[in-house]
């Protein structure tokens, strides 16, 4: 532990950092480059294995404002270190960033404005998408880029698409922590999207700033990696399906969209699985197969009816084996 005892500070960054080395230093000087001084910046290192340890040691032995954490074993995702570095966090507002992310000068001053002057729990920034083939914004409509509301009204912008963004921003601290305390469940990689509609649905107030925040696509991250894990999204949606049940009313357009989701990321996920399992082992196929056998029992074909059309439902109700064997042979005629 690395950690200096000052007066609380207006913000508290928060940052999870596994071997980051490649991109750490660009976020860390967006951080230390802010307009807005009264800050400071908790990091939590999940045992690093690249050189990232030493540049955090490097920045924090020059700003007393920097504390860490190195954590003794590695928790196998970044939710539980980035809620360490909350409960770490001595300001009564956190700004998440994530170690191959990086912000403007202007990125904290404004935000804070922004959540002053709309009396909100959360603002959220305007994620800039920094794919080098086909860069993009979330919100990509101006008038989602400025828009309040409740969280619970904003939580259908997140189903089916994402529509707001959700990374970085400004959020009440005992919001967070409150609602991290909810997610029972957070060995999967997909805790952190649950967690934003946890923490959506339990803000009275939430708006929305044009102000960037620049997200770095990974290919090396888990999500893109051959093996089981790829598939933890259906373990996120089936949570996430019954929160949303717990929260919406029957029939109502979040439990609609919810539905929606869950069905077609059970479709990605056998043209996924008809791609790489090959390449998986024995263990990882069978685990996925019982994934998929679950998602697929959960499926409420009532709903879908009036939501996703005919065509998937119809060759989804023949049952995954058969579904599976059509998206294979069709998907190969089309050169997917």
């Amino acid at each position: 532990m690395m950690a200096r005892e000052t007066t609380a500070p207006s913000v508290s960054f928060i940052i999870p950092v596994y071997n980051a080395s490649a991109y750490l230093e660009r976020a860390l000087d967006s951080v230390s480059g802010q307009s807005m001084r009264d800050w400071e910046l908790v990091i939590v290192d999940d045992c690093s294995t690249d050189g990232s340890d030493e540049i955090i040691r490097r920045y924090a032995e020059r700003d007393p404002r920097i504390r860490v954490r190195f954590r003794p074993t590695n928790s196998g995702g970044a939710f539980v270190p980035r809620r360490e570095a909350a409960e770490m966090a001595r300001s009564s507002l956190i700004a998440p960033l994530d170690a191959d992310d990086w912000i403007g000068p202007d990125y904290l001053a404004n935000l804070y404005n922004r959540l002053r002057e709309t009396a909100s729990d959360i603002v959220f920034p305007t994620m800039h998408v920094c794919d080098p083939v086909r860069p993009f914004t979330i919100p990509a409509l101006e008038p989602l880029q400025s828009m309040t509301g409740t969280g619970r009204d904003m939580v259908r912008l997140t189903l089916g698409d994402w529509l707001i963004s959700a990374n970085g921003g400004l959020i009440r601290r005992d919001l967070y922590l409150d609602c991290i305390a909810r997610v029972k469940r957070r060995s999967f990689i997909y805790a952190d999207e649950f967690l934003t509609r946890v923490l959506l649905i339990n803000a009275p107030r939430v708006t929305v700033s044009p102000e960037p925040y620049y997200f770095r696509p990974n290919d090396t991250s888990v999500t893109h990696r051959e093996s089981s894990r790829m598939f933890d999204l259906l373990t996120g949606d089936a949570l996430l399906a019954e929160y949303i049940a717990s929260e919406y009313p029957e029939g109502s357009e979040e439990r609609i969209k919810m539905e929606f989701q869950r069905f077609f990321n059970i479709v990605g996920a056998l043209r996924r699985y008809n791609k790489v399992s090959p390449r998986l082992t024995a263990f990882g196929r069978r685990k996925v197969r019982i994934m998929l056998e679950r998602a697929y029992a959960g499926i409420d074909w009532n709903l879908l009816r009036r939501s996703a059309g005919w065509k998937y439902p119809l060759l989804m109700r023949a049952g995954l084996r058969p579904a599976a064997m059509f998206l294979k042979i069709y998907d190969s005629l089309r050169g997917k």
